[in-house]
């Protein structure tokens, strides 16, 4: 009788079965965790989400490969044999706690290698963020019982896609907000920067998703996993634990991350300092060396730069300060270009008109296009075309734009936008 169960209850076979499995969950993780790129090589906290994120394909096969196991335990007549053992639970969850432990190694491969290749391409490293891979592999767990409940009762092989493509589409409903997003984890594409996962927020998922899974395994096979004392109990409490947190999820915005009060920053740079997020400096050497080649025009006029710039990303709001507002593309790769450094150093101070709702003046923008082109042809990295519209102007010699950029730079230093104009014939 112990062959024969054991027989039974054991889905992985040998080694090459184990690793062939293995290399398949691997390569459909890598769909998801890749398929915007490799942007998360400037952001090991993104590196981490694209990891944790391969679960919304790695979950749905493992979902699927558990209701063919299921399927082949539940028609093979030994379920007489499991209520008999001591633990007649145990033989019922030990594939599905194989398969889990399978597609949790193939998960954490994934996110062991997007995040070393982050580390080893500039990005700061926050191991102590890792915890986060608790509540995703308790997403895995309630992925593996949707097959597993599937399995148990429907005993058709062809449900297998149909628990993959089931559990697919938790997450879709999670994402759409038809559902609380317990079955989300990761791939939202930004940098994080200034921020950090909610503990309360993946505390409720982590809660819900274990009940989802005690009850789904429950229903399973009621005779089987229900039938001792402390299992019934045990599930129980999983089960009310799932549900408080499903509703809190429920209700209200419960949102996975939160700003951090006081970010750290990383400055760079002598004659024109900027400062950076810790976990975003990937592009700052090459942002303040271009900086300063261009900042020499400022300083012939006889300009004073501010004491630093600052990634807006770290949450700064000192309007005595310059401000660094780089796209997430810039912020995320190694190198910016000239025409970013220009932009950066016609934002003399964090006016508060940048970040209100409404939008500044429109001359603003138009002023300091300008006089970051200055900049760009007075470094020699701008040449006019014929058709230009400030092609004349930038031709004119620094004696006739002397006045119009040390009165541009100074309202744009005092925050003065409206008073911002063109020069004559611009």
């Amino acid at each position: 009788m112990t062959g024969r169960l054991a027989g039974y209850v054991t889905w992985l076979g040998d080694r090459r079965t184990v690793l062939l499995g293995l290399v398949a969950l691997v390569a459909v993780g890598l769909v998801p965790s890749l398929s915007r790129g490799a942007d998360w090589l400037g952001s090991w906290k993104m590196a981490l989400d694209a990891g944790t994120f391969s679960l919304t394909l790695i979950g749905p096969v493992a979902a699927g490969i558990a209701c063919a196991t299921y399927v082949r335990l539940a028609t093979s007549g030994v379920e007489p044999l499991l209520r008999t053992g001591p633990r007649p639970w145990w033989p019922w969850l030990r594939p599905a706690l194989s398969i889990w432990g399978l597609a949790a190694v193939a998960m954490s491969a994934i996110t062991l290698g997007v995040t070393t290749s982050a580390a080893l391409a500039g990005a700061v490293p926050y191991y102590d963020t890792l915890w986060v891979l608790v509540p995703a592999l308790c997403v895995l767990a309630a992925q593996v019982a949707v097959g597993v409940l599937l399995g148990g009762l429907g005993r058709r092989v062809w449900l297998a896609p149909v628990a993959a493509a089931a559990t697919f589409s938790l997450g879709v409903l999670g994402a759409i907000g038809a559902m609380p997003e317990i079955f989300r984890t990761g791939g939202l594409g930004v940098t994080y920067a200034g921020e950090t996962y909610d503990a309360t927020t993946l505390g409720l998922q982590t809660g819900a998703t274990l009940g989802v899974a005690a009850g789904l395994l429950l229903l399973s096979n009621r005779t089987v996993v229900g039938r001792t004392a402390i299992s019934r109990v045990v599930i129980s409490l999983l089960v009310l634990l799932g549900a408080v947190c499903y509703v809190v999820l429920g209700n209200g915005i419960h949102d996975r991350y939160r700003a951090v009060s006081d970010p750290e920053l990383v400055c760079r740079g002598d004659a024109v300092r900027v400062c950076m997020a810790r976990e975003t400096t990937r592009p700052l050497d090459d942002l303040v060396e271009r900086m300063e080649r261009q900042a020499s025009a400022l300083r012939e006029l006889g300009l004073e730069l501010p004491p630093r710039y600052v990634d807006y990303l770290a949450g700064s709001d000192d309007e005595r300060q310059g401000g660094v507002m780089l796209l997430v593309e810039e912020t995320l790769a190694s190198t910016v270009s000239d025409e970013t450094a220009a932009r950066v150093l016609t934002t003399p101070a964090q006016c508060a008109a940048y970040r209100s709702d409404i939008a500044p003046p429109e001359a603003s923008f138009d002023t300091r296009r300008l006089l970051a082109r200055w900049l760009l042809f007075r470094a020699g990295l701008l040449q006019p075309r014929v058709d230009d519209f400030d092609r004349e102007w930038l031709e004119s010699g620094l004696e006739e734009q002397r006045s119009w950029v040390t009165t541009t730079y100074e309202q744009l230093r005092s925050c003065d936008l409206d008073a911002l104009r063109l020069p004559a014939g611009v």
